[in-house]
């Protein structure tokens, strides 16, 4: 897949985004959802699966989310905890 610069910014922004929303709770669900696709399944149906929701209910969702405040210690946090789950997730892609 081949994308213009400012493209391929959005994209990891928008995928960041999304995982962070996924990540919110700490309570397991991005682990689920890397586990089913690492075992096969597809990313849609991993995320119906787990969250009990689709591509567009997770659209909203991350819309939403993006839109609550958050302190600076909150964010690190987060982004701390979503850089680590980012990492074991391409893992998973590359064993894939």
């Amino acid at each position: 897949m081949s994308m213009s610069g400012d493209a391929a910014r959005y994209a990891y922004s928008w995928g960041l985004a999304n995982i962070e929303y996924m990540c919110r709770p700490m309570d397991g669900d991005i682990e689920r959802i890397l586990d089913r696709i690492g075992a096969g399944m597809a990313t849609e149906a991993a995320l119906k699966e787990v969250l009990h929701s689709d591509y567009d209910d997770l659209m909203q969702s991350t819309v939403d989310y993006l839109r609550r405040p958050t302190d600076v210690d909150a964010l690190s946090e987060r982004f701390f905890t979503t850089a680590l789950l980012a990492v074991r997730g391409f893992a998973l892609l590359e064993r894939g």
